[in-house]
């Protein structure tokens, strides 16, 4: 790049992440709480009360943020709705299957479930099914499987709540690239001030997935690459003004992930490969097949031995990657996590779903739809 592009490279730069900054450093509140799920106000117990379960994997801390947003939102805005136990599925369909018809020979009069990963509603759903339930039982899933978006389709599963992983990926590389080239700097560097600075946070949203919408989201991006453009144009419009002909097809941008034989990580993968494409540069999806931290830990150095561009990470267990992710910041390579965070760790940002607002979008869901089924008005509703 000539000395004399620099200046306006900066500036138009500068424009376009004024934007970005003023709109994807929060949570972005049109993904959360508009729509079908508005927030409605606290009621009282009077009344007839409703038993729900939550399907999870216990100590991985994106879905133990899910289920804190389903208990505090129930117990705050829905109290009649009462979660009387966690079951661990260990994010596998046959294993959350065993356990869902336990719970449901345990408790007959049960009114819901609520999956907070992605094998949870399939599990469940198959439960419920076995059981001659299907219908009569509220489930509320998470993510857009095709398992789930099936379920969906077939009745037996209600909604689901899909995450923008698609998103995480996109954007995240877009932010690697820049960081290398000197487009923006890193979240707290004062040593580059006339660059813009990409933001520590940002949430890529989730969109609650039922009969009425579900067709989009059988894409392999899920939707999202098809929304990219109309949602967030800013994204689109990041890095378009580099230098023409910059294209380095040998410069690998590495996403590590975690569970990856699961169909959530197909759009995340698509994401990924998109933004490279566009970018010129080369991208390397991996990660181990199921929930093992101590694998994805073996797996990331590896990847940090052969000196990426840049690493985007979902990491199974913060505190086991911990050292891992440090290793490679230290080792001068920029790491930012996607989908689930490790905050204590030194990675310069993290792109991805509000976990704790995902609980709170399926608690509402899943309210009011019990409330709807038994002939109840929910909050907000007459």
């Amino acid at each position: 790049m000539s000395a004399n592009r620099k200046p306006l490279v900066a500036a138009i730069v500068s424009v376009v992440m004024v934007g970005l900054l003023f709109g994807c450093a929060k949570p972005r509140p049109e993904s959360q709480t508009t729509g079908p799920t508005p927030p409605g106000p606290p009621k009282t117990t009077a009344g007839p009360t409703f038993k729900v379960v939550i399907s999870s994997r216990p100590g991985q801390w994106n879905l133990d943020e899910r289920e804190r947003g389903y208990r505090e939102t129930l117990a705050k805005e829905f109290p009649q709705i009462q979660v009387i136990q966690t079951i661990d599925d260990e994010t596998k369909y046959t294993v959350g299957e065993q356990r869902a018809s336990a719970v449901l020979a345990a408790h007959p009069d049960l009114a819901g479930f609520a999956g907070v990963n992605a094998a949870s509603g399939p599990g469940i759903a198959a439960a419920v099914t076995a059981a001659g339930k299907a219908g009569q039982i509220v489930i509320v899933a998470m993510d857009a499987d095709s398992a789930v978006l099936d379920k969906i389709q077939e009745g037996v599963i209600t909604a689901s709540v899909a995450q923008r992983q698609y998103y995480m990926t996109y954007l995240g590389v877009k932010y690697l690239y820049g960081l290398k080239h000197g487009y923006f700097r890193a979240p707290g560097d004062t040593s580059k001030p006339n660059l813009p600075e990409i933001p520590a946070l940002v949430d890529t949203g989730t969109v609650e997935v039922n009969k009425a919408n579900l067709s989009q989201f059988r894409t392999p991006s899920q939707g999202a690459k098809e929304e990219l453009p109309l949602k967030h144009p800013d994204w689109v419009a990041l890095l378009s003004d580099r230098k023409k002909g910059e294209a380095r097809p040998d410069e690998e941008y590495v996403m590590v992930g975690i569970s990856t034989g699961v169909e959530y990580w197909n759009a995340n993968r698509q994401g990924l490969m998109d933004v490279c494409a566009e970018l010129g540069v080369k991208g390397t999806f991996d990660g181990p097949p199921d929930q093992n931290p101590e694998a994805q830990a073996n797996i990331l150095d590896r990847v940090i031995a052969r000196k990426p561009a840049g690493i985007l990470i979902a990491p199974g267990n913060p505190n086991t990657l911990l050292p891992y992710i440090n290793k490679a910041i230290d080792a001068g390579i920029p790491v930012i996590c996607v989908d689930t965070d490790a905050p204590k760790s030194k990675r310069l940002a993290y792109i991805g779903t509000s976990n704790y607002d995902a609980g709170v979008m399926g608690a509402r869901i899943l309210a009011r739809a019990i409330l709807e089924k038994h002939g109840l008005a929910p909050p907000g509703k007459t």
